[in-house]
């Protein structure tokens, strides 16, 4: 202090530069103090819930690569899909989208007869190539605001389908069945439910969730004779003023025997051979801070019956696309 007298005008005492050392101090604290209350204010609001805060545009590409074991039978194929997603209105636990799927095409496949069953399923598919609907955070569909459209468009694939089919198989008949269902609106969602984009990009993604969070997600398996109860934990860290939300998706399923009996038990290959079962989930979404949007992400998923006789392998890439 004695050497600090000397910066001190004539008329100031040290008493006085101790009371202004004190007051510098104390501004300084209360500046900290400030600035952790804005922060907490950020990480209380950011834990609250996590979802879209935006309305927009975003282009996306969707790649995946799959491996399917039945028996002897191997497949291994790999689907892109691109994906035009405007978010028009935000609610509190909900959203209106108006979705675009366009130039899906299989690019590699080990059987070329999955590639001629998939031109039929992709003709199929073109019923909801588009579609505007309110869909929840956690990816049900809520309200479909375009049913009209689809319905009408229903009457215009079935006759583009007729080709596809052998004189034997009586499609029209088919088709003629399905008119009365086809004018369902629980059945239009129930077919949009099933959508893969809903699971990768709400569902799994965690909207409406804290940033760390537990759930139980329900998804039907690949062979569809069993509903896979997919146990999930999901984690981001907190990083303040990040542009990137960085969420990690793990997820696992322990079967009971009955599960697996019934779910597998009915293929004959499988008689009198033990399961050993390996279902696990491994996901990582990069997220827009601002808008909520997704910006890339990786999903991968096994459901393994047995390693060498039964198992189904999807990889997931997600990327935003100009």
């Amino acid at each position: 202090m004695k050497n600090l007298i000397f910066f001190l005008e004539d008329d100031e005492k040290p008493s006085d530069f101790k009371k202004l050392t004190r007051q510098l101090q104390e501004e300084f604290k209360q500046k900290q103090r400030e600035e952790k209350k804005e922060k907490d204010e950020i990480k209380a609001k950011a834990l609250k819930r996590f979802g879209f805060r935006k309305k927009g545009i975003q282009k996306y590409q969707v790649r995946l690569e799959g491996e399917m074991q039945v028996n002897s039978m191997n497949v291994k194929t790999v689907v892109e899909n691109k994906y035009i997603l405007q978010l028009k209105e935000i609610y509190e636990n909900s959203v209106l989208i108006d979705l675009v799927s366009y130039d899906k095409e299989m690019v590699e496949t080990s059987n070329p007869t999955f590639k001629e069953m998939f031109m039929v399923t992709r003709q199929l598919e073109k019923l909801y190539d588009e579609f505007t609907a309110r869909v929840s955070h956690e990816g049900e569909i809520l309200e479909i605001k375009n049913l009209s459209a689809l319905q009408e468009k229903w009457l215009r694939i079935k006759k583009e389908l007729v080709p596809y089919f052998n004189e034997g198989t009586n499609i029209e008949e088919f088709f003629s069945l399905n008119d009365q269902t086809m004018k369902s609106p629980d059945i239009w969602k129930q077919l949009l439910n099933e959508q893969e984009f809903l699971f990768l990009f709400f569902k799994l993604a965690g909207y409406g969730k804290k940033l760390n969070f537990s759930d139980t997600l329900v998804k039907e398996n690949a062979y569809r004779s069993g509903k896979i109860a997919w146990d999930i934990q999901g984690y981001t860290p907190i990083e303040f003023f990040s542009e990137v939300l960085n969420l990690s998706i793990s997820g696992s399923f322990k079967p009971s025997t009955g599960w697996l009996d019934k779910a597998y038990g009915k293929m004959p290959f499988m008689n009198e051979i033990s399961f050993q079962p390996s279902y696990q989930l491994q996901a990582d979404y990069q997220i827009d801070s601002e808008s909520g949007f997704i910006r890339k992400a990786h999903v991968y998923w096994e459901e393994i019956a047995h390693p060498s006789l039964v198992f189904h392998k999807m990889k997931f890439t997600i990327t935003q696309i100009s």
